[in-house]
């Protein structure tokens, strides 16, 4: 198996999160990966790049409230871009278990993909 990039691992997170969403009935989906701004695309990718150093569903879910924050965005009870509110702005712990799944499914898909001596170093990087 070859090496993918962050990038191409990227774009089939985001596209299985996008597929999920809208299965979970998600008021504003993200668009496909050819029409995310640079800045998103870069947002999934630094995900990606976290998974690959170790990270777990709650530490990337972290990881993007923090950066959520930084760019604006607050807690609130629906997801609007306008508004810049959305309701998964919480700690891990409290998210109703199919948005913790969102996290999960990244983690997995990334760890799938992974050629087997880089998942080996992964998994020794979870376990110390």
């Amino acid at each position: 198996m070859r090496k993918m990039t962050d990038e191409e691992l990227a774009r089939i997170v985001h596209s299985a999160h996008v597929a999920y969403n809208i299965i979970l009935g998600d008021n504003a989906p993200d668009s496909p990966w050819d029409a995310l701004s640079f800045r998103h695309q870069e947002q999934v990718a630094r995900r990606v790049k976290s998974i690959r150093q170790g990270h777990g569903a709650a530490q990337i879910h972290a990881e993007w409230v923090d950066e959520m924050k930084r760019w604006g965005w607050k807690l609130g009870d629906v997801k609007d871009p306008a508004k810049k509110t959305h309701p998964c702005l919480r700690p891990y712990d409290e998210l109703p278990p199919e948005q913790q799944d969102k996290d999960r499914m990244a983690v997995n898909l990334v760890l799938t993909f992974m050629p087997p001596e880089e998942l080996m170093n992964v998994m020794m990087a979870r376990e110390a």
